[in-house]
Parts: structure tokens; sequence; C-alpha cells
């Protein structure tokens, strides 16, 4: 066995190579979204979503990032920093991720009707969970919501400035295109929530999304 670190630094250039190569992305073996392997298996520790994807998946993506690198003649560390830069990505950002998504599931959960989206309409439509209400004059409201780090939010490199924009198209595909015209809802409207160390909540808090939420229901 590996002895797999989780790296408390973040490389952003290695960030990015995994954005632009998919070294861990779902198409690159089949598997779905592990947010969703959480979910489904109701994965309680780090160590249990590992034993899942596996190991061997790990190396196999860090050994791709790290040869990546050389040919573009990018200075990192060694092998085993790329490996374990995937395994902090792969595994324990995204069970972190996963315990963050539950705790604002639950929250939204006791008041409106919530569902956590399915990969298809994470993938095409950057919607992590999905509120679906009736407004006060009883029209049909539909409500994306995407949970983010608080660094996506101030990351302004061209990079990340590309990706934000994409989400954007993707959110307005979502309300207008997927919920007027797909599923006939009536009012629709998207929020991202982020959250610092997948602990506290900043900038926009579900306490004020709850805000958020009333108004559109009392005011259509």
């Amino acid at each position: 066995m590996r002895n797999l670190i989780e790296l408390t630094e973040t490389d952003i250039q290695l960030n990015t190579f995994n954005d632009l190569k998919g070294f861990m992305s779902d198409s690159k073996d089949g598997s779905i979204r592990r947010i969703d392997l959480c979910h489904q298996n109701n994965i309680q520790s780090i160590e249990e979503l590992l034993s899942i994807v596996g190991e061997k998946r790990i190396v196999e993506a860090g050994t791709e990032l790290y040869n990546y690198c050389l040919t573009q003649n990018y200075t990192v560390r060694d092998l085993d920093y790329c490996i374990n830069h995937q395994y902090t990505l792969g595994i324990c950002r995204a069970f972190k991720g996963y315990e963050c998504e539950k705790k604002l599931f639950n929250h939204l959960s006791t008041k409106y009707k919530t569902k956590l989206s399915d990969n298809e309409l994470d993938l095409k439509f950057c919607i992590d969970m999905v509120i679906v209400a009736r407004t006060k004059l009883n029209k049909k409201l539909a409500i994306g919501i995407q949970l983010k780090p608080i660094s996506y939010l101030h990351a302004n490199s061209q990079h990340m400035k590309s990706i934000k924009l994409k989400n954007e198209y993707k959110q307005w595909k979502f309300e207008e295109f997927y919920c007027k015209q797909f599923k006939k809802i009536d009012v629709t409207a998207t929020f991202i929530i982020y959250h610092n160390d997948y602990t506290t909540y900043d900038i926009f808090t579900p306490e004020m999304l709850d805000i958020e939420i009333e108004k559109l229901i009392n005011e259509n």
C-alpha cells in the first residue's frame, strides 16, 4: 500500500492541467462522479471512498499528470507529489464536498422539496440540487443551487474565468431551456452557495438563500 498524503497547499497549474486533460474525469473510466458515489453508498470516511475508487486509479492519474507536466516543461516536485495531488483532489476534497453538500441539502429539505442532482443534471447545467415549490399565485417554481468553495469566487486566472463563463451559460440553459421549455416551469432562478474550507459558508449563506426563496414564492 502506498502512503497517500493529503496536501494542504494548492497548485493552481496542476488543477488547470486536470481540468483540461481530465486525468481524474469520469469519462476516463466510465464511473460516476465521486460525490455521487458518496451519496449512493452513504460513505462515512475518506478511506471508504478510496477503497471504492481504488488506489490504482489514483496512481494512474498521478502518473499521467506527472508525465504531462514534463511535456509542458512545468517544474513539479516529483511523481509522488502528483499522485498525492490527485488523491487530495479526487478523494479528500470530493468527500469533504459531499459532506458540505449533504449539510446544505439537510438544511433545505426541512423547508422545501429538494432533490439532489443526478450526474447528467450536474454536468449539463452545473447544478448540485434543485428546489421545487409553488408560489403565492400558484405558479411552478424551480431553483437550481450550486455549491462552490470560496476560492472559486476569487479565482481570476484566464482558465478560471473561462470556466466561470461556461458555468454561467450552463445555468442560464437550466433556467431557460430545461426548466421553462422542457419542464414547463413558470419561475426559475439559480444561486451559488460558497463554503470556506468545506465547513462554514461565506458571501451567500443558506440563511440568505432562505430569504431569497421566500421572496420568489411571495412575489410571483
